[in-house]
């Protein structure tokens, strides 16, 4: 987000949004997305804004009301088009994750083959230098 900074050094953490230092009790207004990160849902900045009155943040309250009336209470119907392409989605993801599983146990298969194979020739090795030593 563009209007947002990080400032992290040794002891200080700061965020500032459009210059100033975000401080416990500070109101903004912020706009998410839901997202996932490694199978965690979080969510996603996309806009943020300060809040610098009472006036301000009393008509923000009023908007998240509309949207909740307007959007949110409403019932949200799919069609079956709509249904039958998240249930594509959703089992075209876990055949993805299945084939990535499967891989990796190849992979692994074929390590464990390798190392195995390695040991065999260092076991070979060193049995013909016992053996020279022994004669």
């Amino acid at each position: 987000v563009e209007n947002v900074k990080v400032r992290a050094q040794l002891g200080v953490f700061d965020v500032l949004v459009d210059g100033k230092i975000l401080d416990i009790g500070t109101v903004i207004k912020a706009r998410c997305t839901l997202g996932s990160f490694r199978g965690v849902r979080q969510l996603e900045l996309k806009r943020v804004a300060l809040v610098h009155t009472t006036d301000e943040e009393a008509r923000a309250w009023a908007d998240l009301a509309d949207f909740k009336q307007d959007v949110l209470s409403k019932p949200w119907v799919l069609t079956s088009a709509e249904l039958k392409n998240l249930e594509d989605e959703v089992n075209g993801e876990r055949r993805k994750l299945r084939e990535r599983v499967r891989r990796r146990q190849e992979y692994e298969a074929k390590k464990a083959e390798k190392r195995r194979r390695h040991e065999e020739r260092v076991e070979k090795r060193r049995r013909k230098e016992e053996e020279k030593i022994t004669k």
